[in-house]
């Protein structure tokens, strides 16, 4: 079987050895599907295209781009968060009977529910900075304050609704926009390279896969996906403020980033100087995020986005109840497990200093992997979060580059097509085996990066030490 393995790595080499001296190919890739994207959508309604409809959400999820539109238009119309509980839907007729009733405003005083972290907004409002606008008093209370469930499921009627829906849809289409834009400064920075001379750079072919090619352009998790790739460019060329400016404008766009600066302090740990002035930096950044919406908006607003991400009850396609037990996944016990078992790695982690900005990334894509394998709720866009660790690490060992694949397409099989697929018997086997399937390669990758950067101490092992660059994608 080895031989056969090798055989298989040493073709599947030489092929993206010929692949990658056109890698500007690839950046056509996003664009190609932004207007694919596009061209299926309705112009006028949210939801399944028109055109293929069978397709449902295979290229474009119109949920929980229609949820950033809604905030984005509140706070477009100068209402602000706070609101603590989340509207729930409540089905097409009784949302069609709202929406007949005489169309009132909410009040401005009034907050609206945000279940994201108050910079993205920045982003939202975006969404209807391009559009002609619909005056405020047109927009009815029952769309101000409504569950994006609802208004994904609504075929609009008459002229004032049709207003309103195409604004929606424009303003999903900016943000697939930007969505493309950020994938394609991404692919170049990590085609760049986090260090002079394009060292720590990785084949971009990865970030064009099905999973992360989908969830860049759906979700907004390509932003902080940039800004943390950004910070890591940045500190390999010794440029410390933009690096933490560039990681502190990723963790107020989406908090997981705080779980990877303290190992990134430790590598800094050895310079003092640059220690020091990068954590400064980043929390003089952090505060000014913070206080803006702090004075207008009030703590107990910009505490109930987080609050509700950790009060989030057990959801389906976790590892609980297939890997983990059940009773892990609730009451205090279980927030104590998740808690304690990140602390435990990121405890071991922070033992021993990286011995260079590679052994940092593999140090912090364990922590992230076990971050997002405890959680109680599954986001298939997690994949998002680790491209900027994985594909610079892919370029110097195989095994990351082919798991990295398992992991895109697992993600991509199980969101969109196995959770919507029909609730068949065979959808419970087709759903076990991809949670597990999904458990062995973060597995597989977590000790892989373990191994590769433990396998010999610190003292013994260099920047250009085997075990830093094990079985290498591309000669060198």
């Amino acid at each position: 079987m080895q031989p056969s393995l090798n055989h298989f790595l040493s073709r599947s080499t030489a092929i993206y050895e010929r692949l990658d001296r056109s890698w500007w190919v690839f950046l056509l890739v996003p664009l190609v599907y932004f207007a694919m994207i596009v061209w299926l959508q309705p112009p006028g309604r949210l939801g399944p295209s028109h055109r293929a409809p069978l397709l449902r959400r295979l290229v474009y999820d119109d949920y929980d781009m229609t949820a950033y539109a809604l905030r984005g238009l509140n706070a477009s119309l100068g209402r602000t968060a706070g609101r603590l509980d989340q509207p729930e839907a409540v089905g097409e007729a009784e949302f069609n009977n709202s929406l007949h009733t005489p169309a009132s405003t909410a009040p401005l005083d009034s907050p609206y529910f945000l279940e994201y972290p108050h910079a993205c907004l920045l982003l939202f409002r975006l969404g209807f900075a391009f559009s002609p606008g619909v005056a405020r008093q047109e927009i009815p209370e029952a769309v101000q304050d409504a569950a994006y469930h609802d208004l994904v499921q609504h075929t609009p009627r008459d002229s004032s609704e049709k207003a309103i829906w195409r604004q929606l849809r424009l303003a999903t289409r900016v943000y697939a926009a930007l969505g493309a834009i950020c994938l394609l400064g991404l692919m170049i920075v990590l085609r760049a390279g986090y260090e002079p001379g394009g060292s720590l750079s990785g084949p971009v072919i990865l970030a064009i896969l099905p999973a992360t090619l989908y969830f860049s352009l759906q979700r907004f998790d390509i932003v902080p996906a940039l800004l943390t790739a950004l910070s890591f460019a940045c500190l390999g060329r010794r440029h410390v403020i933009a690096s933490a400016g560039f990681m502190a404008a990723a963790t107020m766009v989406k908090l997981y980033p705080v779980v990877l600066v303290a190992l990134l302090v430790r590598y800094l740990a050895a310079k003092r100087k640059a220690m020091w002035t990068w954590m400064a930096a980043y929390a003089f950044v952090l505060a000014a995020f913070l206080v803006p919406p702090l004075v207008l908006s009030g703590p107990a607003a910009v505490w109930a986005p987080l609050a509700f991400q950790l009060k989030r009850e057990p959801e389906d396609w976790t590892l609980y109840g297939y890997i983990l037990p059940t009773l892990l996944a609730a009451g205090w016990w279980g927030g104590l497990f998740r808690t304690g078992g990140l602390l435990v790695v990121l405890g071991c982690l922070l033992w021993s200093g990286p011995r260079d900005l590679a052994g940092m990334l593999r140090r912090q894509a364990i922590v992230l992997l076990v971050f997002v394998a405890l959680q109680v709720f599954y986001s298939p866009q997690w994949i998002v979060w680790l491209t900027p660790f994985l594909i610079p690490l892919a370029g110097r060992c195989r095994w990351v580059f082919w798991s990295a694949v398992a992991l895109d397409l697992t993600t991509f099989l199980t969101f969109p097509l196995a959770f919507d697929m029909m609730d068949i018997p065979a959808k419970a086997w087709v759903k076990a085996a991809l949670i597990v399937a999904r458990f062995g390669v973060i597995s597989l990758l977590a000790v892989s990066l373990w191994s590769a950067e433990f396998r010999r101490s610190a003292k013994n092992a260099g920047p250009d030490s085997p075990d830093c660059q094990e079985r290498p994608l591309l000669p060198e």
